[in-house]
């Protein structure tokens, strides 16, 4: 009896050391996965610190180009190592949770410099065009009738849609080259500086 109750402990007590270490497991993992991955990214980040590439900040973006282009298609890896993308925003919502189209704390200045030009690897091909906003809803009497219109330079915009508080603004957009999961394609626009991403 004595014997039996020593083999139940025993087996107790190696079911909590096992639970316990895929606890421990599963945290280490889970602060790996936000942090700079080393081994993928040492010889690249290496490269750009010796190059210079990457010696700005995020506030003033005035290499963000050159390190994009150095980090290449390890950039969305790597660019934490080098302080160079923006951190990730934690907060969730419900309706973040079943859709694939979100807000981002987005970084204009860096969204800007990487969509300037057609990206050089090829990871993504950017599209800007001209999007017509009622400033109206912007004022002190919003309206919930919004109205969009989408043009393009070539097209002859006739006498209805001219309207007092309509601001026409570019709208630039990054569609990936290859299709990827839903975190990925996330953690990508988030560190090119997106606003949002579908």
């Amino acid at each position: 009896m004595e014997r039996d109750r020593q083999k139940g402990a025993g087996g107790l007590s190696r079911t909590f050391v096992l639970l316990a270490g895929t606890v421990v497991a599963l945290v280490t993992c889970v602060q790996l996965a936000a942090a700079c991955n080393e081994m993928v990214c040492a010889s690249i980040v290496s490269k750009c610190m010796l190059t210079q590439s990457c010696k700005c900040d995020m506030k003033s973006c005035t290499c963000c180009k050159e390190c994009a282009e150095c980090l290449s298609y390890l950039y969305t890896e790597c660019c934490s190592c080098l302080e160079m993308c923006p951190k990730p925003n934690e907060t969730s919502n419900e309706l973040s949770k079943q859709s694939h189209i979100e807000d981002l704390e987005g970084f204009p200045n860096l969204y800007d410099v990487i969509t300037s030009e057609q990206d050089a690897q090829g990871r993504w091909k950017v599209i800007s065009f001209p999007i017509d906003i009622d400033a109206a809803l912007y004022g002190p009497k919003g309206d919930a009738a919004t109205k969009y219109i989408v043009h393009s330079t070539d097209m002859d915009l006739k006498q209805k849609y001219e309207d007092p508080n309509k601001i026409t603004v570019n709208c630039t957009v990054a569609y990936q080259a290859q299709c990827m999961s839903w975190n990925k394609c996330k953690e990508s626009c988030r560190t090119m500086g997106a606003s949002s991403y579908r």
